[in-house]
């Protein structure tokens, strides 16, 4: 019996690990990272995307997996933050980890009426912001291209709160 207690807790440690709920109110966590580290994405045509094409710009990278539900609950909220603030100088991508490959996620993206930018992320992009532990994490990055805020997991009003950072980063210019 204690053996089966034992696989149950791992089974529920590492999921906890890899995607995470969190019950806090608009609570970012600080990071070790000050500055957006430079980085190269794969669009699904195989085409580089670079980093450096977002500098200026008010930018939300959210890491995110096809299995991890909270990710998915966020989908229709961040299509709203993206929808609101496309048209000013804002990004909003995600990149996909631990997905499978684009092929796998591209229907995804379809399915789930993802219309915010979606790249293949690999294990450089991973290390290049500290490794990701957990998903959702999500950065906010400001127009001098340092990272202002970072979340880890979804909780009740996350977006909400992001959208009041984006809306002061903006206003600043």
């Amino acid at each position: 019996m204690r053996t089966i207690t034992k696989i149950i807790f791992c089974i529920f440690a590492i999921t906890l690990l890899h995607c995470r709920s969190d019950n806090q109110d608009d609570k970012g966590t600080s990071n070790k990272i000050s500055r957006t580290p430079d980085f190269i994405l794969k669009t699904f045509e195989g085409n580089d995307f670079y980093s450096k094409d977002l500098e200026g710009k008010v930018v939300i990278i959210d890491f995110w997996a096809t299995w991890c539900q909270p990710c998915i609950k966020e989908i229709p909220s961040y299509n709203a933050l993206y929808n609101k603030y496309k048209n000013a100088n804002f990004m909003m991508l995600g990149i996909t980890m631990d997905s499978g490959t684009a092929k796998n996620v591209k229907p995804f993206i379809g399915k789930f009426k993802i219309q915010y930018p979606i790249y293949m992320g690999d294990e450089k992009v991973n290390s290049a912001f500290g490794g990701i532990q957990a998903y959702p994490t999500t950065f906010i990055i400001d127009q001098n291209w340092n990272i202002y805020k970072k979340y880890l997991g979804t909780y009740p009003r996350k977006v909400e709160g992001i959208d009041k950072i984006v809306s002061k980063l903006l206003e600043k210019g």
